[in-house]
């Protein structure tokens, strides 16, 4: 039975990218005005932004309504819509500069995530305790 409800979630993340910004006051994600100016999109690429960011919705209200938030597997799931989200953005991007600020973009955010994780580790946490702690960003 949990891995019937594990395959759900995770089927329904993969078919939906990720979830609202109004819904999340999560630090990782941007509005759609953020992303045009961000990595300035063109308006067939706005177009492509409006269905990620309805995909991010959709998400998100579809994993609130599983009602784990805050739970390990919640914020996991939120990490791995996070990364959907970059991909389906990095699908729309055609030009060097765009691509070049979304490589930038991802390794710092990485970056950030080891950071974080060593911080917590050095803070006296377990280090499996830590990386849990970091999906709270999300």
């Amino acid at each position: 039975m949990k891995h019937l409800f594990l395959s759900v979630v995770l089927a329904l993340g993969v078919f939906s990218h990720l979830s609202a910004q109004q819904l999340s006051t999560s630090e990782v994600y941007k509005s759609k005005s953020e992303l045009i100016a961000h990595y300035d999109l063109d308006d067939e690429q706005a177009v492509e932004i409006d269905r990620i960011i309805d995909q991010r919705e959709n998400n998100l209200n579809t994993l609130d309504a599983f009602g784990i938030q805050g739970s390990e597997v919640y914020l996991s799931k939120r990490r791995a819509m996070f990364y959907g989200e970059m991909t389906s953005i990095r699908l729309i991007l055609n030009k060097p500069a765009q691509i070049e600020i979304y490589d930038a973009e991802l390794r710092a955010h990485r970056r950030a995530e080891t950071e974080r994780v060593r911080e917590l580790v050095a803070a006296g946490h377990e280090p499996a305790k830590a990386r849990v702690l970091m999906l709270e960003r999300y």
